[in-house]
């Protein structure tokens, strides 16, 4: 597979420098190659667009090896050697080794590795308890921190990979995908996370609550995980303090006060609470 991908790179300029920049420059100009039958444009062809590709892959690929150091030429390699054949799924293929690519060569570390993993403390499919991460403790920035070294980052690719596999990504996630090893994985790897003991009175407090929360449809109401996600959600966002907890109480109250309650109801009798709520216990 390796010989048919250099043999791609007959048609382009001389190879650059980092091999890993050809190889996986070869394999983004094969998929880009093909001439757009809607443009009518009688001077495409596929040598050319190749080589255009090419071309503006390599400059890319280099300007970022040059510009992020060695993790990026690091992280060049490690992708083009995973993708080694000219497919147009690279990402589905090889997740991991893509996703360090660009957060090594073009945005910054924390800010893809970080988000999946934080977004699922913040909506419930991930718990507190078991990260230790909430409200106040600023999940995107301590992890970006963290990120920062390879280890930690590759193991929230890693996890975010078998959440994403397991269904276990998105709103409507699954709790428990099956991803405890990789999850252990991250707090072995990353000095931002660790398990904490739960907080007895939060977990009773969000219990409460969040079966009233799915009835009146503020989450996935449809959903049979949804008041163990709502739980989740309540207890992050108590990381926020007692104005959260104040906030959740009053929403809740004028809530369990309707005879009819959903999502109609609660705008038209319960704005007043829910922004209150939102603003105290989202950040």
């Amino acid at each position: 597979m390796r010989l048919l991908l250099l043999s791609l790179l007959s048609a382009c300029p001389s190879p650059p420098p980092l091999a890993g920049c050809a190889l996986r420059c070869a394999v983004e100009a094969h998929c880009d190659k093909t001439c757009d039958p809607d443009e009518e444009d009688p001077t495409c062809t596929e040598a050319g667009r190749y080589q255009a590709a090419f071309a503006a892959c390599d400059l890319r690929c280099e300007a970022g090896a040059a510009s992020r150091g060695p993790d990026c030429a690091t992280a060049i390699d490690a992708f083009a050697t995973c993708v080694n054949e000219p497919t147009c799924a690279a990402g589905e293929a090889c997740p991991v080794e893509g996703s360090v690519y660009l957060e090594r060569c073009v945005v910054q570390p924390g800010d893809l590795s970080c988000g999946s993993t934080c977004t699922g403390l913040e909506i419930g499919c991930l718990t507190y308890e078991d990260l230790g991460l909430r409200g106040s403790d600023a999940c995107p920035e301590t992890c970006a921190r963290a990120a920062t070294d390879s280890a930690c980052m590759e193991a929230l690719f890693t996890l975010d990979a078998c959440r994403a596999t397991a269904g276990g990504n998105g709103y409507a996630c699954a709790i428990d995908p099956g991803c405890q090893p990789e999850q252990s994985a991250v707090v072995a790897a990353c000095d931002a996370f660790a398990p904490v003991p739960a907080i007895a009175a939060d977990r009773a407090f969000c219990a409460a609550i969040a079966p009233r929360q799915c009835a009146c449809g503020l989450w996935l109401d449809d959903d049979p995980a949804c008041a163990a996600q709502a739980e989740n959600r309540c207890v992050y966002a108590l990381g926020w303090g007692e104005a959260c907890r104040a906030a959740t109480t009053a929403f809740d109250t004028c809530m369990a006060g309707l005879d009819d309650c959903d999502r109609d109801a609660l705008r038209e009798a319960c704005a007043t609470t829910w922004t209150a709520w939102t603003a105290a216990c989202h950040g």
